[in-house]
């Protein structure tokens, strides 16, 4: 039922017009279809739909990134980190989020990993979006994504063009079957909480932490990274390839937020200290997030790269 087979995207690069993945130093890896069961049947309450348990069939081959994005890639291809209004960028390269909360001003730990191997955080979906078209020009590629321009305050229409060979982010499924890695672990690639995170809370450069079983690094852990599909509930029934919903719609007395949201993956180190047992519950490997998608900026949020596989 389970299949994989794994290229590292290496000298594939010199093929194309650009060499910016090359000269950063970033890799893909080849994913082979397959078959996993998606969810966790063990959630309860409000949000069970959420985590219903199904098997989906990935029917194509794909690429995916082995870390998150770095700063360093970002840089190269956008020119500059973005940061919202509200974000202020501190002496030791990190940043810190002024919000108010209960009438008074919090401030929020954010990401403080320096280095150009950190993971890059802050800008929101379509702000991702933009730099994956962008990186696929600059490697002679077709980009994934068209952006129609509505004039609404939610952002632009972004449509999906499923047989361009540019840069995209992966889907929700693609994600998770990636983690898994064909593996019945807590978090991806272990059962041990400090083999995939920093039980310190904080994040680190990418790849710092035990790869998974498919040589995947950080999918559990170290910062949340935004997918394709809305945030709505899991299908009852078997699925292939599923990209979500179509349109958004708003969840609020699931999600606490009058918007429709966009899923995020992976996990994260949290803005708020929480207990080390609460913490490493919020970063198993079917859980899931969301997030604002056109919000001025997100502080613990970052992106993984995927590709189609030409044949």
């Amino acid at each position: 039922m389970f299949a994989i087979v794994m290229m590292i995207w290496s000298t594939f690069s010199t093929a194309l017009a650009g060499d910016v993945l090359e000269r950063t130093n970033y890799e893909l890896i080849m994913v082979e279809p397959g078959q996993f069961v998606m969810g966790n049947g063990g959630e309860s309450g409000q949000d069970a739909s959420f985590y219903v348990t199904h098997l989906v069939t990935v029917s194509s081959a794909f690429w995916l990134g082995s870390t998150e994005v770095t700063r360093e890639l970002w840089q190269e291809v956008m020119g500059k980190e973005r940061f919202g209004p509200s974000i202020e960028k501190q002496d030791d390269g990190g940043t810190t989020i002024d919000l108010s909360l209960g009438g008074g001003t919090t401030r929020l730990l954010g990401n403080r990993c320096k280095d150009d191997q950190c993971p890059i955080t802050g800008p929101n979906w379509f702000t991702v979006i933009e730099f994956l078209n962008t990186l696929s020009e600059m490697e002679g590629l077709d980009p994934a994504y068209r952006v129609q321009e509505t004039g609404s305050p939610t952002g632009p229409t972004v449509i999906w063009n499923r047989k361009a060979n540019g840069f995209r982010l992966p889907t929700e499924a693609e994600y998770e079957y990636a983690a898994r890695s064909d593996e019945n672990t807590q978090w991806a690639g272990s059962d041990n909480f400090a083999d995939i995170a920093n039980p310190k809370n904080k994040v680190e450069p990418v790849g710092a932490r035990k790869p998974n079983a498919w040589g995947f690094y950080d999918m559990t852990g170290n910062v949340w990274e935004w997918v394709w599909d809305w945030y709505a509930p899991y299908s009852k029934g078997n699925a292939v390839d599923p990209t979500g919903p179509a349109q958004g719609r708003a969840y609020p007395q699931i999600t606490h937020n009058e918007y429709p949201l966009r899923s995020t993956r992976g996990g994260s180190v949290v803005a708020i200290p929480t207990p080390l047992g609460v913490r490493s519950r919020y970063v198993r490997v079917w859980r899931r997030g969301n997030e604002v998608p056109h919000c001025e900026r997100t502080f613990l949020t970052g992106l993984r790269i995927a590709r189609n596989v030409d044949r």
